[in-house]
């Protein structure tokens, strides 16, 4: 396949899948909030916390891509990037490839909290003390890196990293915020709301996951917009080596 093509489907991607996307990410989390709402409980088929529904399988596929293009994108003409940036590519990479594994089959449910791990307010989600430390160190050692892809690609490093926190503060963020203020006093909101704590917690779970959703689609944009760029260099460097030739 020629870089014509290429930059075609690129095109595509970027016009008419990520909008489509974002409007599937919407559709499902209103369709979970409606039916937590009018049914007091979701449909089994598209419930957030059910392993292997259609929202997980979907956020699953988004995941796997994100992973998948990180990994292409350290792997491609990877001696062209700025300053070794190609292994906070692929490290960034491995890691989404694992969450989409882990998004079907929950394996940070079976991380229990060490003795020097802390201790919310409300107990449970020891997994965010056994991620947050990788994050912070991946940041602290690609910083440099990230900062050099800024420099080269500013509009598609924007946006993946946008999406990449929006998706960090869907699935860390809103949890430890629940965790250390609202889950204690979920009740007490529910009657004050003169509503149930089941759709109290169904609202929490919709930000959360919808939040996510979002944040991967933003990523894909950012990822997307990235190949373009890199496809329009390699098309310019050739144009230039053949007129030289000429």
């Amino acid at each position: 396949m020629n870089h014509k093509n290429k930059l075609k489907i690129l095109q595509f991607i970027k016009q008419v899948l990520i909008p489509c996307s974002i409007a599937i990410d919407l559709t499902l989390a209103s369709i979970y909030l409606i039916s937590s709402i009018l049914l007091g409980k979701s449909l089994s088929n598209f419930d957030f916390d059910i392993p292997r529904t259609i929202p997980v399988l979907f956020a699953a596929c988004k995941l796997f891509a994100i992973g998948f293009l990180l990994t292409l994108a350290s792997c491609w003409r990877r001696h062209e990037l700025p300053k070794k940036s190609w292994c906070l590519l692929l490290a960034v990479g491995t890691a989404f490839l694992y969450v989409s594994q882990d998004k079907i089959w929950k394996f940070h449910l079976f991380i229990h909290r060490f003795s020097w791990m802390p201790e919310f307010k409300s107990g449970g989600i020891e997994w965010v003390f056994f991620y947050l430390p990788i994050i912070l160190l991946t940041i602290v050692l690609g910083y440099r890196q990230l900062i050099a892809l800024w420099r080269s690609y500013l509009h598609s490093t924007f946006f993946t990293v946008l999406g990449i926190g929006i998706f960090l503060l869907g699935g860390i963020g809103v949890e430890v915020i629940n965790a250390q203020i609202f889950k204690p006093y979920i009740p007490q909101i529910a009657n004050s709301l003169n509503t149930t704590t089941a759709i109290v917690n169904s609202v929490k779970d919709t930000i959360e996951e919808l939040t996510e959703l979002i944040g991967e689609s933003i990523t894909i944009f950012g990822l997307t917009l990235f190949f373009i760029t890199r496809l329009a260099e390699v098309d310019s460097k050739t144009k230039r080596q053949r007129e030289g030739e000429n």
